[in-house]
Formats: C-alpha cells, sequence, structure tokens
C-alpha cells in the first residue's frame, strides 16, 4: 500500500499512529487531522497552540505522544500502515516544510530587475510604439468622432491606452530589456503620441480639418470646439471649461494605461541573467484555504521559513482562499521566485464573479529545494 504523508509531520503513516477521537482521525505524531488540516484537539496531552505563535513547528520524532483520549483506528496499531520504511528511503525530515538562508537585507530577499536595456530593446520598443500609435491612433479618433455613445468612447479609451501599452511590453521582452522604467517612459512617449494622431483625425472627421494639425492649429480646434460644444450627455452639451475636463481624463487614461501597463508588464516578470531568458511562469502552484493573519504569514514565510503552508488547509471555500505562484526558470533551475495573494470573491451588479486579490507576498527569491516541495506539496 502507498505510503501516504501527513501534511502537519510530514511522517508516512507507518512510522506514526492514526488515532480517532470522537468522529475524527488525526495522526498520533502532531495530532494533525487525517483530511490534511492541522487542529489541536480536545483532550490531546500536547496543549493548543499560543495565540502568539500562528505556526509552530511540528513535534519532533522522539516527541511522539498519543492523545491522552481516544482510542487508535480499530482498536490497535493499524496494520496496513505498520510496515517499516523500505531500506534507502528518504529521512521523514526530507520532505517537511523546508527552512532557507535568507539575506540579512530585507530588499535582496526579494527580485529584482537588473536595468538592462541593451541596444535593441528600445528600437523594438519605439517601433512598436510607433506602429501602435499609427494604426490605433486613426482607428480611435475616427471612432469617437461617429460613435454618439459617450460610454463606448471611454470603453474604447481604455482598450487605446491598453493595447499601446501591451505592444510596448510585448516588444521590451522581445528584446530583453530589464527596466520597467525604459518601458514604461517609451509607452508614455508613444501613448501620448497615439493620443496627438487621434486628436488629428478626431477633428479632421469632426470639423473638416486637415488630418495632421500641427500644435497651434490644433489647440485652435480645441478652442473653437470647447466654445461651441461637440457633443451630449444625458441631454447636456458641455462646453469650456466641462469639455476640457472631460478631454483631459481621456488623455489621463489613454496616456496613464499605456505608460502603466508597458511599466507593469515588464517590472513584474522575473528574468534568469544566467540564462539570458525570462523565467517560466507564472505557475499557479494550487489554492488553499483563506489565510487569517496575512502579516504573520508574510513575515514567517519571508524569513524563509515555509511552515505556515502546512497550516493552511485545502481549498473549500470558493468566495475566500489563498492563491500561489511560481516563476521558475527551467533551463537552469537556478532561480524561482514566489507569489502568494490573498483572494475574496464578490458578486458585481450583473451577478458575475469578481475577484479581489491582494498580494502578500512578491516575488520572493526561494532555492529549488523549496520550489520543488511547493509544487509537491500545494496541488
Amino acid at each position: 500500500m502507498a505510503q501516504i504523508p501527513c501534511i502537519g509531520c510530514q511522517l508516512p503513516f507507518s512510522e506514526s499512529e492514526l488515532w480517532k477521537v470522537g468522529e475524527k482521525i488525526v495522526c498520533g505524531q502532531c495530532k494533525s487531522l487525517f483530511s490534511g488540516t492541522p487542529v489541536a484537539m480536545a483532550g490531546n496531552s500536547a496543549p493548543p497552540p499560543a495565540a502568539d505563535d500562528a505556526f509552530p513547528p511540528p513535534a519532533a520524532a522522539s516527541e511522539t505522544k498519543p492523545p491522552a483520549q481516544g482510542v487508535p483506528m480499530f482498536g490497535q496499531r493499524n496494520p496496513a500502515f505498520a510496515s517499516a520504511p523500505a531500506a534507502g528511503a528518504p529521512a521523514a525530515a526530507a520532505v517537511k516544510a523546508p527552512k532557507i538562508t535568507v539575506d540579512k537585507d530585507y530588499d535582496k530577499r526579494f527580485y529584482s530587475h537588473s536595468g538592462t536595456v541593451g541596444v535593441m530593446g528600445p528600437i523594438f520598443m519605439i517601433a512598436a510604439g510607433l506602429v501602435g500609435a499609427g494604426i490605433l491612433g486613426p482607428i480611435y479618433g475616427y471612432l469617437t468622432a461617429f460613435n454618439p455613445f459617450i460610454y463606448l468612447n471611454f470603453l474604447a479609451a481604455v482598450g487605446f491606452g491598453m493595447a499601446m501599452g501591451f505592444a510596448v511590453s510585448m516588444a521590451a521582452k522581445f528584446g530583453d530589456t530589464r527596466s520597467g522604467t525604459a518601458a514604461g517612459l517609451i509607452g508614455l512617449a508613444t501613448g501620448s503620441l497615439g493620443l496627438y494622431i487621434s486628436w488629428g483625425f478626431f477633428f479632421s472627421a469632426s470639423m473638416n480639418t486637415p488630418v495632421f494639425l500641427p500644435p497651434g492649429d490644433l489647440l485652435e480646434a480645441f478652442q473653437k470646439a470647447a466654445k461651441e460644444g461637440m457633443w451630449e450627455i444625458a441631454g447636456v452639451r458641455p462646453t469650456g471649461g466641462g469639455l476640457y475636463t472631460i478631454w483631459a481624463l481621456e488623455a489621463m487614461i489613454i496616456v496613464g494605461l499605456s505608460t502603466l501597463i508597458a511599466w507593469h508588464a515588464v517590472s513584474s516578470s522575473p528574468f534568469c541573467e544566467r540564462c539570458s531568458r525570462w523565467m517560466d511562469g507564472p505557475k499557479e502552484l494550487g489554492r488553499r484555504e483563506a489565510i487569517v493573519d496575512g502579516q504573520r504569514f508574510k513575515k514567517t514565510v519571508e524569513n524563509g521559513d515555509f511552515n505556515p503552508f502546512t497550516m493552511i488547509g485545502p481549498f473549500t471555500n470558493p468566495n475566500a482562499f489563498t492563491k500561489a505562484e511560481l516563476y521558475s526558470c527551467d533551463k537552469c533551475r537556478g532561480i524561482h521566485t514566489l507569489n502568494v495573494f490573498s483572494v475574496v470573491v464578490t458578486k458585481n451588479d450583473d451577478g458575475e464573479n469578481e475577484e479581489d486579490e491582494d498580494q502578500i507576498i512578491e516575488l520572493l527569491l526561494i532555492n529549488t529545494e523549496a520550489a520543488d516541495w511547493l509544487s509537491l506539496n500545494l496541488k
């Protein structure tokens, strides 16, 4: 029969006893539920963990104490789990939650880009931004000129900005640019260019001006449009300061998203300098039950102790859970980063599920032992 390890102490049940307390089956070694959710059982000889010790380590093998109340399953040691470990089997401690050595400098415990930009990276990013501005700018300009639905224009502005940022970020990765700042700046410049082009096409369609307007002529077009108004919203025709405010918000959405997405897409993607390649991932390791004390969990794991992962049971509540994901270089297996999120699912006004993610741990550097343990135990 396969040797089933306890999720609490990680010993195979051939080296421990299964005890029955009421209707619950627990590990006689560490008092964990057989289902895998560690609990402090009433009547155990070991007291429950203190309030200031949220993640106590499992008892050592030499401290095995079965519960004072309750009896072993079937009234005696279960023969199905009684066989000794096979010769040459790894020690039980090898599968326990690892503890890794972390840098004394807190900031160095997390991945950060080298800042390398290179020669081709900026060329690729600028080229992608120019192509995006040249294609999307006219489309957006004509759409906002002829579309009578202001709400659709808002969605178009969001899509325009996101597409510009995405184009620059993809070009940055293609050119191995490891600088979120460089990507963000080019996203800012090309997003602004795309907006400028769209305004030319907008006024050309609305006021019969030339498509490509010098800055001075463009300013005059804005002033004329602000005086007369361009459209109505709920029966109101914005003019003057109200219309300038709408145009300013439009510019902030397009240029802001272009900048933010280009910056974030590069900054959040780790790169293996040894292999000169972007790391593989993110690989979702599995969902677990919600973390009660996120700050204590964060502090413990960031100090190199992964035991807290054994204290959160399997995913059962679809509306509140913990999600972990891993980036790894699959070529050299020499660098790994860990992200952990606390997720709450709510219903929006349309009755659709929306996930609100609170990132607890971001790009924590871990070794191969910890990465393999997490991949195995968080399925």
